[in-house]
């Protein structure tokens, strides 16, 4: 949403010095670096739009599943380990090291 609203003394201040240095510059030049910021821009919107349309509540929520799966199937494996293994006459084994080998 976009708010309407005046500009202060120094924002007004800032425009005409910069509106000077841009007429005091050669056009050649100036219409060249106008260009370049404006490809920049352009560059800039395509890559918003590209994580935008990967970032649609449907792909979220597959993410989403996706870490709740993960973490329910890591903790199914910890309650495993630790049933199968936690008589085991060497210490350590069944372990969070153990289970990382």
């Amino acid at each position: 949403m976009w708010v309407r609203r005046t500009l202060t003394e120094e924002e007004s201040g800032q425009l005409s010095r910069r509106l000077k240095e841009d007429l005091s510059k050669n056009p050649a030049k100036a219409a060249e670096e106008q260009t370049l910021k404006a490809d920049n821009i352009k560059r800039l919107i395509g890559e918003v739009n590209l994580v935008e349309g990967k970032t649609t509540d449907q792909a979220l929520i597959a993410v989403a599943s996706g870490v709740h799966d993960a973490l329910l199937k890591r903790e199914a494996a910890r309650s495993a380990a630790e049933k199968a293994f936690s008589g085991e006459p060497l210490e350590g084994v069944g372990g969070e090291v153990w289970r990382t080998l």
